[in-house]
């Protein structure tokens, strides 16, 4: 059962960390280098982290938490496109296409999530526009939770239903109540919270950040398919191009809102490009002038778009020819475009059960620093906390631990988008101190010379930790509240 399936951005944890998780909102985390304040994540990690203690407390490992999870976004993607388009087409575009599967390979679960449960959030708000007042606090509740998964995709959903048509204030007050333990604090105290910084938010950087192009977009073809290579970019592949040629067909059939989704697809793809040609300037001066567009540093985001959209107009088309044969030839095609898929999962080195271990069982405070950067499965604690080489010029005298890791998924040590194993020796050979014997795969250094570690909690987290403790006591008191409404 030790078979993890997802890497990238997926964290990895261990019994002890799933334990020592907080059922309050933390807002700065000790295990992270010399401190990190993660007020700005608060939206989701907060919830994911409860929930993932509840599992864990129930008895669950981390290993099939993971498998529940994954499970879960794809069953609500088809579910949710289903409703949504009224088609099981419409659940194969969007449950199966480049977009979210290279969401799965990358470790992506709030977004995965965001992305499947959208389809249903969209259906609520286009079929309950004029409903009740206790319709509209029912589609506040589906939104907070659509804010829960990831603040980014809700940021894109509400805009589309702006586009829709937003009929009343209302759902969006209800979904603001139950998210107050990271908007209270986030309002009234975000001096002292880490910022995107110049790195991210300069027209180099952007423009750095803008793989795909306008054909790759409309053509639902994600830039970094199929190996999901940060910056490896792939040519155009022709079938691809048969999609939009299909989708923007329904224009011919008088459907309803067939236009809306022709307009948010195109939209989707202007925008998936970036500051790329042509007209990249709009998404530029959007990305400093509009508030929140800050968030799309990476525009594939707006791939979310296309997808919801593509996932309404073709079946429109299908059901307007309505032949099986046509059925059976879209769907060997839209399996070929998939073709390249690979989703091989990968298992857990012993040798990092064993370092956990040897952690787990120092109970001196010090840091590890992983060069040049962690992996999935590294274990780290308030005791040991982790430290990346691109934290620190220099070792810190607190650091204890020295440690290369194995690159399981082989995505760290890359040379022209290639392991090679040479810069790993490299990197091994330059560290001048004893290498531990115990282990053979993981190299473990120790620096004889470290001194005990400390870590100062700043004056501004407190009162933000405070404000989020008092968020958290709200946002529950007016659940319940609004459940309560619901029920009488």
């Amino acid at each position: 059962m030790n078979w993890y399936f997802a890497s990238g951005d997926m964290g990895f944890f261990w019994p002890e960390q799933m334990q020592a998780l907080s059922w309050l909102p933390q807002v700065f985390y000790k295990e992270y280098g010399f401190g990190f304040n993660g007020l700005l994540s608060l939206w989701l990690d907060y919830p994911f982290r409860v929930f993932v203690k509840l599992l864990s407390t129930a008895g669950l490992s981390w290993f099939i938490i993971e498998k529940l999870l994954w499970l879960s976004v794809f069953a609500l993607a088809v579910y949710s496109a289903y409703l949504l388009t009224k088609h099981w087409i419409g659940s194969l575009i969007f449950a199966a296409n480049t977009y979210i599967l290279l969401l799965f390979s990358g470790g992506q679960l709030g977004v995965a999530f965001a992305y499947a449960f959208s389809p249903f959030v969209l259906f609520r708000f286009i079929t309950y526009q004029k409903g009740t007042v206790k319709t509209h606090i029912v589609n506040g509740l589906w939104f907070a939770l659509l804010i829960l998964f990831d603040l980014r995709i809700a940021y894109l959903m509400l805009g589309a239903i702006v586009l829709y048509g937003l009929k009343s204030v209302v759902p969006l007050f209800v979904a603001a109540s139950v998210h107050l333990y990271w908007i209270l604090p986030t309002l009234l105290a975000s001096r002292g919270t880490a910022s995107l910084g110049e790195q991210f938010t300069n027209p180099g950087m952007l423009k750095f950040l803008s793989f795909t192009d306008f054909p790759h977009a409309l053509g639902l073809l994600h830039p970094n398919w199929p190996e999901n290579l940060f910056g490896k970019v792939y040519f155009m592949q022709p079938e691809f191009l048969i999609i939009p040629l299909v989708a923007f067909g329904s224009l011919l059939f008088k459907e309803k809102n067939i236009r809306f989704f022709a307009i948010l697809a195109l939209i989707g793809a202007f925008f998936a490009k970036g500051v790329l040609g042509p007209f990249g300037g709009i998404f530029q001066w959007m990305f400093e002038h509009v508030p929140g567009f800050v968030m799309f540093r990476d525009p594939t985001k707006f791939y979310f778009y296309v997808a919801i959209a593509y996932s309404v107009l073709i079946p429109a088309v299908l059901k307007k020819i309505n032949n099986k044969f046509v059925y059976a030839i879209f769907i060997i095609f839209w399996i070929f475009s998939l073709r390249e898929i690979n989703l091989k999962p990968s298992k857990l080195p012993a040798e990092y059960v064993k370092l956990k271990d040897l952690l787990v069982a120092d109970t001196i405070p010090s840091r590890t620093l992983w060069i040049p950067q962690k992996e999935n499965y590294a274990y780290f604690s308030d005791v040991h906390p982790i430290l990346a080489a691109t934290d620190s010029s220099m070792i810190d005298p607190s650091v204890k631990y020295i440690i290369v890791p194995i690159d399981v998924n082989k995505r760290i040590f890359l040379n022209d988008y290639t392991f090679d194993e040479n810069l790993r020796d490299k990197i091994i050979s330059d560290i001048s101190l004893p290498r531990d014997t115990r282990f053979h795969d993981v190299a473990l250094f120790e620096n004889p010379n470290f001194t005990r570690m400390y870590t100062i909690v700043p004056a501004i987290v407190q009162r933000q930790q405070h404000l989020a403790n008092i968020g958290a006591i709200l946002s529950v008191v007016l659940l319940i509240t609004f459940l309560c409404i619901l029920l009488y």
